[in-house]
């Protein structure tokens, strides 16, 4: 984890007792590795280190990024070949050597370094390579890292090889080249700015397939932000300012407050240091701990019916060494075939209670979840008879106190309607946007995916089927600033439901990437009890879901969105099965998935 001393009202200033609760949540989360970037920390921050057992890269005070700009108008690149870097500049060789040897000087009893680090971000030349060179000299056994050797490709000095955001095939590529033969590293991934990050699963996996990748550093622990009036301040909030990188400072996985980013507990899914198999008849797990017996912890199971619990258990006590694994052998009712069965597990262990001095409080540190039989997303439809109606340029149906009214020239339904009122406020309609997350801005692809962002379509005609027991729409349209074809199929079923079936296909033209696919409705306001099965509770994406189990879950539309520090999509659930949205007098909706879904439920 890539570590900055921030707090949003005393600046760079953090209390002994702050440090410590901002460690303790860190090993909670199964972070253990700390790169103090990009300066050597205050002392008390690495003697808490030494105390708690981290692994810590110290880097020295050298960044040049800046340099970047030196030119009015030259776009932005790392020119790390140009003379005009301090690090290749002679005359700046005293200062650079100086600063790694004062962090040195001043830190090398902390048994907690492991690594030293020459800078951030400020090019590489002579100067670093003379850092380089005194590091080694002193022959204290502890790496050397320079990433921008690194970036440099240049390999010949520094320990490990280091990198920022390799995407996870490159990453594989280079552990897999037999001319590289030094550790690899990435100082810097999973940018965690706003709604993310994503992939962090990918990139550990790799990180565990090949030994000679030694893992990676989150960017990073918490967004910086100034209280000013109540008000959560970055760049542009304040006068005078006339170079500002807006909020790219808000880029961590806790708040400014230290509240936890939904990614969070992404991050410590992966993290986990117990693994857990489903074998015949039991369970095995994997101790990936380095030095600790898991004699220490607890380990409990529970069986779910769709997200119902059915039977749950302790496991006897599990001694397994570290690195080692172990066989438990486990019971629980034979389950049948008419629902979806899940089996969790989850070990838990004693640590430090973050509100209470000296007391100690159970933290789950790894869980899993196995399906154990998968969900069924077959319907049988409804038996019965619907009466229908037909206008000149409409069709209407009912079934019991159910009628649903569509345009017979667009294939658009017009009105749903359930004991003579509306089921919702704005009917289904196509939708290709989202709001855009940080990375999303950082990336551009507010401007690339720009057509998407409205849904103005073009009727193509419509077809209608009459059925005894159901009324079939369908309505092609084309999509005018997007070229391209949408095609929607409603059936309309003996048991007043609607079944809703959508495919789009591409036109001539080369499109930017859909932010999204799917639907938007808007329902009436109170209906705000949302009940779901699917993964949760907290929000979660094809990217993050790893640390977001199948559950039922009973929550308000009120919680959905999550308060980053800038606002942006949020708010998701992934492979929902069904949900529920009700209001207080007791109506709602309810839908069911065909296939998994992405749901959000906004309150506005």
């Amino acid at each position: 984890m890539n570590h900055h001393d921030t707090h949003p009202e005393n600046g760079y200033t953090l209390t002994d007792e702050e440090f410590r609760s901002e460690l303790l949540k860190m090993k909670e989360l199964n972070i253990n590795t700390i790169r103090t970037s990009h300066y050597p920390p205050t002392p008390v921050f690495l003697e808490l280190c030494d105390e708690m057992g981290f692994y810590v890269i110290l880097e020295t005070d050298i960044e040049t990024h800046g340099i970047l700009r030196r030119y009015a108008n030259v776009a932005y690149r790392f020119d790390v070949d140009s003379e005009d870097w301090p690090g290749t500049d002679p005359r700046w060789r005293k200062e650079h050597l100086e600063r790694m040897e004062r962090a040195v000087n001043r830190d090398k009893n902390h048994c907690s370094i492991i690594m030293w680090s020459t800078g951030n971000e400020s090019g590489h030349g002579p100067n670093h390579e003379a850092m380089i060179d005194w590091l080694h000299s002193l022959k204290d056994g502890r790496l050397v890292h320079c990433e921008d050797a690194s970036r440099k490709g240049d390999y010949s000095r520094a320990d490990v090889i280091s990198n920022m955001y390799h995407d996870v095939q490159k990453l594989q590529n280079m552990a897999q080249d037999p001319q590289i033969r030094r550790p690899i590293m990435l100082c810097e991934y999973a940018h965690a700015m706003g709604n993310g990050p994503g992939d962090v699963w990918d990139y550990n996996e790799v990180f565990n397939r090949y030994p000679n990748i030694i893992g990676g550093c989150v960017w990073e622990w918490a967004d910086h932000t100034v209280i000013k009036d109540g008000v959560q301040c970055y760049g542009g909030d304040f006068p005078g300012e006339l170079t500002h990188d807006e909020n790219f400072c808000c880029n961590g996985l806790v708040s400014p407050d230290r509240t936890p980013h939904p990614g969070l507990m992404e991050v410590k899914k992966v993290y986990q240091d117990v693994e857990f198999e489903l074998i015949e008849g039991g369970v095995r797990i994997h101790n990936n701990f380095n030095f600790t017996d898991l004699a220490k912890y607890s380990f409990r199971y529970v069986v779910k019916r769709e997200g119902v619990v059915v039977y749950q258990a302790a496991l006897p006590s599990v001694k397994c060494a570290a690195g080692e694994s172990v066989d438990v052998a486990i019971a629980y009712p034979v389950i049948d075939n008419s629902a979806e069965y899940t089996l969790d597990f989850e070990a838990s262990g004693m640590m430090h209670n973050l509100l209470k001095a000296g007391a100690m409080q159970s933290v789950v540190v790894a869980t899993e979840q196995f399906v154990l039989r998968p969900y069924d997303f077959a319907k049988s439809e409804p038996e019965g008879t619907i009466v229908i109606e037909r206008g000149d340029d409409w069709v209407m149906a009912f079934a019991g106190n159910k009628a649903v009214l569509f345009s017979t020239e667009s294939g658009e339904i017009l009105s749903y309607v359930s004991n003579n009122r509306d089921v919702m406020k704005q009917l289904p309609e196509p939708w290709f946007w989202r709001a855009m997350t940080d990375n999303d801005w950082g990336a551009g692809f507010h401007r690339i995916a720009d057509v998407w962002r409205t849904n103005s379509r073009k009727p193509l005609g419509a077809t209608v089927e009459e059925h005894a027991d159901r009324l079939v729409v369908r309505g092609e349209f084309q999509i005018e600033n997007a070229p391209s074809y949408y095609t929607q199929t409603y059936t309309f079923l003996a048991d007043g439901s609607l079944k809703v079936e959508v495919a789009w296909r591409k036109g001539e033209e080369d499109l930017p990437e859909m932010p999204r696919f799917g639907m938007r409705m808007i329902l009436p306001a109170d209906y705000k009890k949302f009940t779901y099965y699917g993964r949760g509770p907290w929000e979660n994406y094809a990217d993050r879901c790893e640390s977001s189990f199948l559950g039922r879950y009973e929550q308000s539309t009120d919680e959905q969105l999550f308060h980053y520090v800038r606002p942006q999509e949020s708010g998701n659930k992934s492979d929902v099965r069904w949900l529920e949205l009700m209001g207080s007098e007791g109506r709602g909706i309810r839908i069911e998935g065909l296939q998994p879904l992405n749901v959000s439920a906004m309150p506005y």
